[in-house]
């Protein structure tokens, strides 16, 4: 799986798996799971206890259709003094898994997990299959053993009944709907089941989709993505009835999370970020990097780097504000709001799962630039979609503008191929794509090329001669995504993926095809547009 940037640059820590973005959206590695054994199954002091990698398993009889509300109580575990609820200092995971599943491990079979210093975990969960729901604990502190209460299930309703739907703020003030699972009446999580296909039309659900039965849309926090680190450590944010506070980031994750599914459904036909109804996860709070490292000969503090990546079927957003360590930023210069803020960062991430479904676009010279670009057109229009109106502004809400696709010279990219801020990508001039020298050639300013195209065709306009006239937003992203699905592969050049809009605007009239011919001669790309023969 790649890993995706939509900042100007990312790199990757020697020995460590996870991507590493500077000023850049990069990427991740997997969790770690599977090792270990069963755990102590002797009761201590009352309660079972576990050490640091090591599992206790057990399993409930549950029914599909009906959600259950796991708890398990930690006898040994906090938050911490400042009461910050990402500190990384939980002593317990729970896991569980389908009755179809396999043993619950974060590499095999696992759908749901909670860890955190809170002395009680709860954990929301709805099997599409009745049967035995496995059930996991496993140790996850090296310094400190994880005790516990037996495992129970508190609460169980129907699963339409689970559906709540509650006021959320955002990070800038603004109000959602927010969708979540609620069981007992007092404990709600951003846990997203309304856009099932089985639950559409239930009493009360104002959503529709076509997820599938297991599926759904998650807001978490988390503390590593590394699989040195074993486990992630995520945990459910537990609220009343107004989202708002401490977990605004966490809002704006799993509302714009919950935008870009209903863009992705509505506008483009697509289910969910895989074509397949698949669960779209959001983590926030992701410490970036997690351990001392080097980047280009400097070396690079734990939890220094602001940013947001895609990997792997979820976007991950880094912590911001005072938990930045300090490296670019002073301390009262560290950004104050996470990138989630952004809804064009949240799109532009979710814009790099569809490239890695269709075209897998490399990311390096030409087709790199183009794989940026085509995120920021999926972050604009996601925007459109919410908003009515046209932003071309990169990254504005979360305070700090990242590119300008109408006027990429602004921020020193190119609007031009081959004119003013343009980085040559040919073997004469950049014969090893690399993050450090190059930016792989120039994937993040030579996108300016490309957004200039698109802010074209949507809107129109004049640029170096040539007279555009705008085909729309709706239009526009249609055609590009068709490109990106049917026309584009991995190696593409601005040339050949010209070509590949022109044959996808086919399906939206013969002026379609001429004003998208017309976008790219502007920005300097191939000659006159095509001219199509009826027949």
């Amino acid at each position: 799986m790649s890993v995706m940037c939509f900042l100007p640059v990312r790199f990757r820590a020697a020995g460590v798996l996870t991507s590493i973005a500077l000023l850049s959206a990069c990427g991740g590695g997997g969790g770690g799971g599977g090792g270990g054994s069963d755990g102590d199954q002797q009761m201590v002091n009352n309660y079972r206890t576990v050490e640091s990698g090591n599992y206790f398993r057990t399993q409930f009889t549950v029914e599909a259709g009906i959600t259950y509300q796991i708890e398990l109580g930690q006898q040994n575990c906090t938050a911490s003094a400042a009461g910050d609820p990402s500190a990384n200092n939980a002593c317990c995971a729970l896991m569980v898994s389908d009755p179809d599943s396999a043993e619950p491990s974060w590499e095999d079979g696992w759908h749901e997990m909670v860890a955190g210093p809170s002395s009680v975990l709860r954990l929301p969960f709805d099997p599409s299959v009745s049967g035995e729901l496995k059930v996991a604990v496993y140790g996850i502190n090296p310094s400190r053993l994880c005790q516990f209460d037996e495992l129970e299930i508190s609460a169980s309703v129907d699963t339409a009944q689970s559906m709540h739907f509650l006021q959320g703020t955002g990070q800038n003030g603004k109000d959602y709907l927010v969708a979540s699972t609620g069981i007992d009446g007092s404990n709600y999580f951003l846990r997203d089941v309304s856009r099932r296909a089985s639950l559409a039309g239930s009493a009360g659900n104002v959503n529709a989709g076509e997820l599938q039965a297991w599926a759904n849309i998650s807001s978490q926090r988390i503390n590593s993505i590394e699989k040195e680190s074993q486990y992630p450590l995520v945990e459910y944010q537990a609220g009343d009835s107004f989202w708002g506070g401490s977990n605004t980031d966490l809002v704006d994750a799993h509302g714009g999370t919950a935008l870009v599914h209903d863009f992705f459904l509505q506008v483009l036909g697509i289910n969910s970020f895989d074509g397949k109804g698949g669960a779209m996860r959001a983590y926030q709070d992701l410490p970036f990097p997690s351990e001392d490292t080097t980047f280009c000969g400097n070396p690079v503090p734990p939890n220094s780097l602001y940013n947001a990546f895609y990997f792997g079927g979820a976007i991950y957003y880094s912590t911001y504000g005072q938990r930045l360590s300090t490296y670019f930023y002073g301390p009262s210069g560290r950004p104050p709001r996470s990138l989630s803020a952004a809804l064009d960062v949240t799109a532009h991430e979710w814009g790099h799962a569809l490239t890695d479904r269709y075209s897998m676009l490399e990311y390096e010279r030409e087709s790199g630039a183009l794989n940026e670009a085509f995120s920021d057109w999926i972050g604009v229009a996601v925007e459109w979609f919410r908003d009515g109106y046209v932003n071309w502004e990169l990254g504005e809400d979360s305070g700090s503008v990242i590119r300008d696709m109408a006027n990429p010279r602004r921020f020193g990219d190119p609007d031009t191929y081959f004119g003013t801020y343009w980085q040559r990508t040919d073997g004469a001039w950049c014969p090893i794509p690399d993050i450090c020298e190059n930016d792989y050639c120039g994937v993040h300013g030579n996108s300016g090329v490309a957004n200039k195209m698109f802010s074209l065709l949507v809107e129109g306009g004049s640029h170096n001669g040539i007279s555009v006239q705008g085909v729309g937003m709706e239009t526009a992203i249609r055609i590009a995504v068709d490109a990106n699905r049917y026309y584009w592969g991995a190696t593409e050049t601005f040339a050949s993926a010209r070509a590949g809009m022109e044959s996808a605007a086919f399906n939206y009239g013969d002026e379609a095809v001429r004003q998208v011919g017309l976008a790219w001669q502007a920005v300097g790309v191939g000659g006159d547009p095509l001219q199509p023969v009826s027949l």
